[in-house]
């Protein structure tokens, strides 16, 4: 595996997505349409690892640095990971420098009892108040290098524009409550609030409860310390794990959760951020239940739609481990919370490998980011073409997004 980014356009799919234009000069007739190109970012894996995670982040300078954090996945051992690894681009990801992380910002931390404490799934994120690079994740223990079950918990790290390293990360400090024993923001998308508070979606758990409860934290962050506030209210479901891994979105006056299960994919909206409806099963417009279980979901924003980023069942895809892959993209009906059945279409394509775990990032107002990377695990991924790659799945819009720093 080679610890360094490079792109190949490898694969560009031309496709029109039309969804109702609600801009204030577009009329019924008017679409929103748009196209995807995929780049190649890594090439490869090795017997031991894979790649694990990616997430772009952009500071919109004169001159824009993109910022690419990732990790490897050590196979055949449960969420063991390496620590996280950054590179940037002065040429709006035409060209990468070495993964590195120069300030060992993110090597792994000595406990006592012998506990090692990594983290994963760190996402990235410019914050606009701050005009700074805000990465979050949650941590994971590790004993004589296997998986400590439990005992996460929130971390933020932000960006130095001057070194073009990651400051070390921190820990977010919450209530004194047993129901925190065990929490974190994974592979999180948050909503940064005009006076640079952050909405940050999180799912915890008391010790010895099997079942996690989701909710949205507020924190104040000034570009330095994230800081807990306050808590919406707690959602809960008596299915296998529970509630966990959610994303949140806001789009047009409201606020939009989805949520992961091990059975389905779950939404659910609110008017303030913080207190939300009952999650309800993702469907299609169509009455029939999306598909999707057991992995994340994630949100695409433009100013004229909402979108769902989303793996599922019954694409020819049996043989992909819980069905993680392909991606695919539809629009929301933000009326009826449903997916348009009409307007899905293929992200990233299936090659045999696991994408369930991806990011979005919005890079500028014509750009928006799918990173994924092609997990393999050893199962005979290789036969249906899969490599081990990093992905970019370039979503090109034909209207400009008038809210891509939100």
């Amino acid at each position: 595996m080679k610890f360094f980014i490079y792109s190949i356009l490898i694969l560009v799919t031309i496709l029109q997505c039309k969804s109702p234009d609600t801009s204030e000069s577009g009329g019924s007739d008017m679409v929103l349409e748009y196209s995807i190109d995929i780049d190649t970012l890594i090439q490869g894996h090795t017997d031991s690892s894979t790649w694990f995670y990616p997430s772009v982040g952009v500071i919109p300078n004169n001159q824009p640095i993109f910022v690419f954090a990732i990790q490897e996945w050590f196979k055949g051992r449960s969420d063991v990971f390496s620590p996280v690894v950054s590179s940037y681009s002065l040429d709006k990801g035409q060209s990468w420098t070495e993964l590195e992380d120069p300030q060992s910002a993110f090597t792994y931390r000595s406990e006592s009892d012998n506990i090692d404490v990594g983290i994963c799934n760190f996402t990235l994120k410019w914050h606009k108040k701050t005009k700074s690079l805000l990465g979050t994740a949650h941590t994971v223990r590790y004993r004589e290098k296997s998986l400590v079950s439990g005992l996460r918990s929130t971390i933020w790290a932000t960006y130095d524009e001057t070194t073009m390293s990651w400051n070390k990360w921190k820990s977010l400090e919450m209530p004194n409550d047993p129901k925190f024993y065990d929490s974190g923001a994974c592979a999180d998308q948050r909503v940064d609030l005009p006076n640079g508070d952050v909405l940050l979606p999180i799912y915890y758990r008391a010790k010895g409860v099997d079942r996690y409860t989701s909710s949205v934290i507020r924190c104040s962050y000034d570009g330095e310390d994230l800081v807990f506030k306050e808590i919406g209210n707690a959602l809960d479901l008596n299915i296998r794990r529970g509630f966990f891994e959610p994303s949140i979105a806001f789009y047009k006056g409201k606020y939009y959760l989805t949520i992961r299960n091990d059975e389905n994919g779950y939404v659910a909206v609110s008017e303030d951020g913080l207190n939300f409806s009952e999650p309800v099963i993702w469907h299609f417009d169509n009455g029939k239940e999306i598909g999707t279980y057991n992995t994340q979901q994630h949100w695409i924003v433009h100013s004229d739609g909402l979108y769902l980023v989303y793996t599922r069942r019954g694409a020819d895809n049996d043989h992909v481990i819980r069905h993680r892959a392909p991606l695919f993209i539809a629009e929301v009906d933000v009326e009826k919370m449903v997916l348009k059945k009409e307007t899905e279409k293929i992200v990233i394509p299936n090659r045999g490998a696991l994408l369930g775990n991806f990011s979005i990032a919005n890079i500028n107002e014509n750009e928006t980011w799918v990173t994924a990377a092609e997990l393999m695990m050893g199962k005979g991924e290789e036969k249906y073409g899969a490599e081990g790659n990093v992905y970019a799945a370039k979503i090109l819009w034909n209207k400009p997004n008038k809210d891509w720093m939100n």
